[in-house]
């Protein structure tokens, strides 16, 4: 299906798109902002994609992709993606929960490291999750702050 954009642009004078970086490891102040369930490559299961955005910082505004093979045939996959979405149940609050979407916009903490295992093309992977008042005691202050102008500016 087409879709006529309702005007013509001019490739040329459209903005570049920006270059990313991966952003440093560390602490960041984050929501999720969206969740979708996709099929793996292999077509043999599916896991469970969430997009989360950094909310305060030098950084607000980026997204980072976590993954939780949810539906895979390897027991210890799933097992681990279980122990992981309890961990960010935990970190928002959740006590029992039916659909992605109930974690969806709920500030938390998570640690960015950088994934290197394809050299040419690093990217940020999410390797814990935190509820706010679980910060370290460096990152807290600040974060706890500006996360309460982040809420009052939904």
């Amino acid at each position: 299906m087409s879709v006529d954009f309702g005007t013509t642009y001019e490739t040329a004078k459209l903005p570049e798109s920006p270059e990313y970086s991966v952003l440093p490891p560390g602490m960041y102040v984050a929501a999720i902002v969206g969740s979708e369930r996709k099929e793996t490559k292999a077509g043999d299961g599916a896991y469970l994609s969430f997009k989360f955005q950094i909310v305060d910082g030098e950084h607000k505004g980026r997204i980072v992709f976590h993954n939780l093979n949810l539906w895979n045939k390897s027991e210890q996959a799933t097992s681990i993606a279980h122990a992981e979405l309890r961990k960010l149940a935990e970190a928002v609050n959740l006590a029992a929960f039916k659909e992605s979407a109930e974690f969806h916009d709920k500030p938390m903490a998570i640690k960015l490291d950088v994934d290197k295992k394809d050299v040419e093309k690093p990217r940020n992977k999410i390797v814990d999750f935190k509820a706010m008042g679980q910060m370290t005691k460096a990152a807290a202050p600040a974060a706890a702050k500006k996360v309460t102008a982040w809420a009052t500016n939904k």
